[in-house]
């Protein structure tokens, strides 16, 4: 039977106090120990394995380096064969979030991730054989990982083998590594966008260009195919006044003649009244059609009276016109009398439609910057500034076309508007002629001289490859009695012979013939004759044809699309200033 503890013998007690003194000092003095090796004031220590306690010591001329690897940024272990660590410095601790005092005497195993156990085996075993090198996660102790870059290499040491570890944080230069391929990335994308941006301004700058160009020939082409509209129109004008009038005309005549001759008894009034009023109602319609086509004023009288025979024209749709003009000759060519005509009439066409009024004012001045201003005022709702984008309703312009067709010109369309008040002026720039200079007619007038030619014979040598059109050139010629053809040619070859043969005051040539050119044969025919007078004939309305032509010695080139309106008058011109 055993005594309680407190009733045992003192003998008994003695020796267990004695050992539990002894314990105590030995802990003491091993963790003093541990704390004198982590800040190297002792040269070895002390670590229990399995086969018992194993001592290491640390030489004297070691201990500096021991002080530099525990100030260094890097990790740093001692590994024993089996991966035990028996010294590690504070950065190593510090990358693992680890007390530094638990690290020593554990697997180096239990730090490195899972995935990563077997680069870690085969590091470990290279760096048994000599070194090894390779990147893996090390696990910290809240759960996250760490990359790192672990070098292996096998340390001197006569106590058996030891492996030193350098762990390199790879986090930052990664991350670091990550920023500069960003910025490179950046930079390079900066780059592109400013070669895209270059590139894009050029092609937008390019394409502005070719934009301006093409609103520039299409505002001429449109110009000109105005221009072509309106001579076409005036000359079915004149074919229906010329023909289909007068035979309307003589219609009626020969049935006024024929109402004498018939017998009273056998004749049916009412028959004879229908004819003749179907030859009234065609001949009326004929005027109206003549009119509308090609106005008869613009012809025959200067554009402020042009445009009061349009305001009458207006009067009877219940607009009443008021124009106004500074002066009553205007010094406009045909295509800006046109242009203008035109355009009062769509800005007349609008009060008409829009304003809601029955009145309107049309005012023609000369500005003291020799530009032509017509302005079309009324007193109506008023419009905006969109009624210029407007698209033109069937049969008119719009006020879109008009200012295009204005511009094309050198001009403007000018819009004032409010309700009760409107203004739209279209100005026109008039050249070579100041306010204060008294404006001469725009009806071609005969240059001096040309009435003492018309006494004179003038012999013209016709020379084109197209009979058809030798044909055209003199029916046009042989109704003036002072022009007579003395002979024609095919080709530019026979040209420069009849020229040389015949001796003819003026020679029409076209630019394009067979076997010679007639840019050729002009300067062929001005070399043996230089008083001959030559006008060129072209198809093609382009200027540098028409410049060639001229160096070559031509006195003018005409279009062939205008020959039958500007070959007589540029006749004389050619004849009046060779004579001296």
């Amino acid at each position: 039977m055993s005594l309680p503890s407190d009733k045992r013998p003192p003998m008994a007690i003695e020796p267990l106090r004695a050992e539990n003194k002894e314990l105590r000092r030995r802990l003491e003095e091993a963790e003093e120990t541990i704390r004198a090796i982590q800040i190297g004031a002792v040269d070895a220590f002390v670590v229990e394995e399995s086969s018992g306690h194993q001592v290491y010591t640390l030489k004297a001329a070691d201990r500096p380096y021991r002080l530099l690897i525990e100030q260094m940024q890097q990790g740093a272990a001692t590994l024993q064969a089996d991966g035990t660590i028996v010294y590690c410095n504070r950065r190593l601790a510090d990358m693992l979030n680890m007390p530094h005092e638990k690290l020593t005497g554990t697997a180096f195993r239990d730090c490195i991730a899972a995935e990563d156990q077997s680069i870690y085996e085969n590091l470990l075993w290279q760096g048994q054989a000599g070194s090894g090198r390779g990147e893996a996660h090390l696990r910290r102790a809240d759960s996250g990982f760490v990359l790192a870059y672990l070098t292996f290499s096998v340390l001197p040491n006569e106590g058996g083998t030891l492996i030193g570890v350098l762990i390199t944080d790879l986090t930052s230069q990664r991350h670091h590594e990550q920023l500069a391929a960003a910025h490179k990335a950046l930079c390079e994308s900066e780059e592109q966008l400013r070669r895209w941006k270059d590139a894009l301004e050029e092609r937008v700058e390019e394409r502005t260009r070719e934009l301006v160009d093409s609103h520039e020939r299409l505002r001429e082409l449109a110009s000109q195919l105005s221009l072509t509209e309106e001579r076409e129109r005036r000359k079915l004008a004149r074919n229906l006044h010329d023909y289909l009038a007068q035979m309307l005309v003589v219609g009626r005549m020969k049935l006024t003649q024929a109402k004498k001759h018939l017998d009273p008894t056998t004749m049916n009034p009412k028959l004879v009244e229908d004819v003749e009023d179907t030859f009234q109602r065609a001949l009326d319609y004929t005027r109206t059609l003549i009119a509308d086509l090609s106005p008869p004023s613009l012809d025959e009288y200067e554009l402020p009276e042009a445009l009061r025979w349009l305001g009458e024209r207006f009067q009877k749709d219940g607009l009443h016109i008021d124009v106004q003009s500074d002066s009553e000759q205007l010094p406009l060519s045909e295509e800006q009398a046109m242009v203008v005509f035109q355009s009062v009439r769509e800005l007349l066409f609008n009060v008409l439609k829009h304003a809601a009024v029955d009145q309107a004012v049309v005012t023609l001045t000369i500005t003291p910057d020799n530009e032509l201003r017509v302005t079309v005022t009324d007193r109506g709702k008023g419009m905006s500034q969109d009624a210029l984008k407007r698209p033109a309703g069937s049969g008119h312009l719009g006020l879109f076309s008009v200012r295009e067709r204005m511009e094309a010109l050198g001009g403007r369309l000018e819009l004032e508007s409010s309700p009760g008040r409107t203004h739209v002026a279209v100005v026109l720039p008039l050249r070579g002629m100041t306010k204060d200079e008294p404006p001469q007619e725009s009806e071609q007038r005969n240059p001096p001289g040309v009435d003492q030619l018309h006494a004179d014979e003038i012999r013209v040598l016709l020379v084109d490859d197209n009979a058809m059109i030798r044909q055209g050139l003199r029916s046009l010629l042989e109704q003036y009695d002072h022009i007579s053809i003395v002979g024609e040619a095919g080709d530019g070859e026979e040209a420069v012979a009849l020229a040389a043969q015949l001796s003819p005051d003026v020679i029409l040539i076209d630019v394009n013939l067979p076997k010679m050119d007639g840019m050729r044969a002009t300067m062929l025919i001005k070399e043996t004759q230089p008083g001959a007078l030559i006008i060129g004939l072209t198809i093609d309305n382009a200027k540098y044809i028409q410049n060639e032509m001229r160096q070559a010695g031509a006195s003018t080139c005409l279009s062939k699309e205008t020959v039958a309106d500007e070959l007589y008058p540029a006749i004389l011109t050619a004849m009046q200033q060779a004579t001296p």
